[in-house]
């Protein structure tokens, strides 16, 4: 009896060394995102986006900066949940110029309700009218009668959908194991045809705010190749088209995209995000009138880091 039971206590301590030295608990903890938040859950949110974009063409590399402040309410109903948008501030700036952030400022004048299910799955986005009507006040009187509304309004709302799908929606019902580091390889689809291998770490909890929140560490590497074939099928159907800009060929590219979060598992919301990411693309570039192209490096670095501020 004494032997069995020391031989179960030294199967427990092996199993025990032999996690730790795999950097995984021996009985790690399982845990399972929902979106189930408070009726009234109301926090300000805010934003800040710096990039800088270099290129082996330009003297000055280029600069931007937008700075966003929101109020979000989350109400349930008897479909799901809505939840309130109301931009507070905003600030841009480009080189001291003004940013290529033109549907950011149209969303700036509406207030967006989003309309979600019970599972929090993203059903319609109401409020869009405010920002085509935002967007039609800047356009000549002339040109009005030309203006695609319903493709801007249709672009803004898929905007929105892809916004709330990559920073809460596809976080919905995923089962974390604390400890632990998951890679996985992103096939390519028609709607993103790029492969990438991911990698995510969740180390544990964090408190924020009176919140028990995991921190997840999130990488993401693009296929190099196809990454340089995309862009170049992109860019060169751009220049086709307009026949203005002279073609060019991507020779190379490459990109890292980096999420630092720290999420709250009874919400799904990041009540801290620092998002950072790097892209490399070296292409042969002609100018109007020049027969011989010459190689171009473009580098662009952007980080984005947003938090929380519960008011309820």
């Amino acid at each position: 009896m004494l032997k069995t039971a020391m031989l179960s206590w030294l199967i427990s301590l092996l199993c025990a060394f032999f996690a730790i030295l795999v950097g995984v608990p021996a009985h790690a903890e399982k845990v399972t995102l929902r979106f189930t938040p408070q009726n009234g859950l109301t926090f300000i949110e805010n934003d800040t986006s710096n990039s800088t974009q270099t290129s082996t063409d330009e003297k000055k590399s280029l600069t931007q900066q937008v700075s966003t402040r929101r109020r979000i309410t989350i109400h349930k109903t008897a479909a799901g949940y809505s939840i309130d948008f109301t931009t507070i501030s905003m600030t841009t700036s480009r080189n001291g110029g003004k940013p290529h952030t033109a549907s950011k400022a149209d969303l700036q004048s509406a207030t967006l309700t989003y309309m979600l299910d019970a599972k929090g799955k993203l059903i319609d986005v109401q409020g869009l009218d405010a920002a085509v009507a935002a967007r039609m006040s800047k356009v000549p009187p002339a040109q009005q009668k030309e203006f695609p509304v319903a493709r801007y309004k249709a672009y803004l709302q898929m905007q929105q959908l892809e916004e709330w799908q990559s920073e809460v929606g596809k976080f919905i019902g995923l089962t974390l194991t604390i400890g632990k580091t998951e890679t996985k390889d992103e096939a390519a689809t028609k709607d993103s045809p790029v492969s990438a291998h991911m990698t995510r770490q969740c180390t544990g909890y964090v408190m924020v705010n009176g919140r028990n929140c995991l921190r997840l560490l999130d990488i993401k590497r693009p296929n190099p190749r196809e990454l340089a074939t995309s862009l170049n099928d992109r860019f060169n159907s751009h220049n086709n088209q307009s026949g203005k800009v002279p073609p060019s060929q991507v020779l190379s590219a490459s990109s890292l995209l980096t999420e630092e979060r720290l999420i709250d598992p009874t919400t799904c919301l990041s009540l801290s995000l620092k998002t950072t990411q790097s892209d490399t693309v070296v292409a042969m570039k002609s100018k109007a009138g020049d027969a011989h192209p010459h190689k171009v490096t473009v580098t662009m670095n952007e980080t984005e880091t947003s938090t929380f501020e519960f008011t309820k």
